[in-house]
């Protein structure tokens, strides 16, 4: 109760997550393009949308994940046809674009990012010095144990944690991203008691870490 809670978000997670079915060079490149900005707010002012940004992410999931042909799909379908083409036949596949989406997101925060964690603490390269290390039995805790290194609890695009682990989060989440989509992510925090919004890590790391 004395910590407060943040929720660690990662901007466009889905449209991010897009990245692995971009096969195209140059569609990679212009996707990249559009999420180093705003692209939900690219899409919107292109197409004429005044709706606000969580009504145009839902309109985006409708297309990504149902591959119906609204507005979004009229954007993609300019910008980005070959990725676009491979929305539109998910809808008929075994496994859909959401099954893909969740696959991928799910082994970034709940497997690689995890396991990172861990590996970081346990080599004594993390923050905490090796006397509360040793006495870790679950460096991960969903307890926010003051004693325990970590509070990390995965969510659908982020994570919930507290501000004195949030450098070494942060920044393992982002290159596990890059590792698997060629991409440093955007994240923001929220402070959960007051809804305060900001910009956490953001932009190419530079050399020698983010």
């Amino acid at each position: 109760p004395a910590l407060p809670l943040f929720d660690y978000d990662i901007k466009s997670c889905t449209p991010v997550i897009l990245l692995g079915l971009a096969n195209d060079p140059a569609e990679k490149a212009t996707l990249k393009l559009l999420l180093d900005g705003d692209i939900y707010a690219a899409i919107a002012s292109e197409c004429g949308v005044t709706k606000d940004r969580d009504t145009i992410k839902e309109d985006f999931m409708i297309f990504l994940n149902g591959a119906i042909p609204n507005y979004v799909h009229t954007f993609f379908h300019k910008h980005l046809p070959k990725l676009t083409e491979m929305v539109m036949k998910g809808k008929n596949a075994d496994k859909g674009m959401a099954w893909f989406g969740q696959g991928v997101e799910a082994e970034i925060m709940v497997q690689k990012v995890p396991r990172q964690l861990l590996l970081l603490i346990k080599t004594g390269t993390g923050t905490l010095n090796s006397t509360v290390q040793t006495k870790l039995t679950n460096p991960l805790t969903s307890r926010g144990n003051p004693e325990e290194p970590l509070f990390y609890i995965p969510m659908p695009d982020g994570w919930l944690g507290l501000e004195r682990d949030e450098g070494q989060i942060a920044a393992t989440v982002r290159q596990a991203f890059f590792e698997c989509l060629g991409y440093w992510v955007t994240i923001t925090k929220t402070e959960l008691a007051t809804g305060v919004k900001t910009v956490l890590m953001a932009g190419t790391p530079p050399a020698g870490g983010d």
